[in-house]
């Protein structure tokens, strides 16, 4: 198989395994096999814990059988599919306010934060504590990781507002001390 093919079977074989990347931050429906009553604390973090685990298990098979071009396909269609979620998504703001009313919610057990800056035109944060982070970590699966949970907020971003330019030059999947969140607005 070649590397074009086997990158399209790779694709279709993610999409319709439903191992579409979960959006980290802010759920927009549930999924046909989500419990009826939707999860929310303590439970909602240890099901995204575990969902980082079988990942890892399985992508680190799945990048040794067919190499780490997977996670290129991967963090596509994370992107993407992030994008499209938050396009169609019916917000009731989409500048820097409602992204952080939308994203930056405190208390979700899933990132530990700080605002480092907010104004009109630039908002900041720096997540000292990242769920995804240490499960993947714990894994040894730190660029499984950053395919699926990091490469959300480009796609996020893009999708909620493409006047809003993202930026990070440090994520704690990536062993930095740190990840540096920054939102720029360009044009309004």
């Amino acid at each position: 198989m070649n590397g074009h093919t086997r990158r399209n079977f790779m694709k279709s074989a993610l999409l319709a395994g439903g191992l579409l990347p979960l959006c980290p931050a802010f759920a927009l429906g549930q999924k046909a096999s989500d419990p009826a009553e939707p999860l929310s604390g303590e439970a909602y973090v240890s099901l995204l814990r575990q969902e980082a685990r079988e990942r890892a298990v399985l992508f680190k098979k799945l990048v040794r059988l067919y190499g780490s071009s997977i996670l290129d396909v991967v963090r596509e269609n994370t992107i993407t599919e992030a994008r499209l979620k938050f396009q169609q998504a019916n917000l009731p703001r989409r500048d820097l306010m409602g992204l952080k009313e939308t994203l930056w919610k405190a208390g979700n057990g899933i990132f530990e934060f700080e605002p480092v800056l907010f104004s009109e035109t630039e908002l900041k944060f720096r997540v000292s504590r990242c769920v995804f982070a240490e499960e993947m970590a714990k894994a040894q699966a730190q660029e499984i990781g950053y395919a699926f949970y990091c490469a959300w907020d480009w796609g996020f971003c893009k999708g909620f507002n493409p006047k809003i330019a993202f930026s990070r030059s440090q994520t704690l999947m990536l062993g930095q001390p740190c990840c540096d969140h920054g939102y720029t607005l360009t044009g309004r």
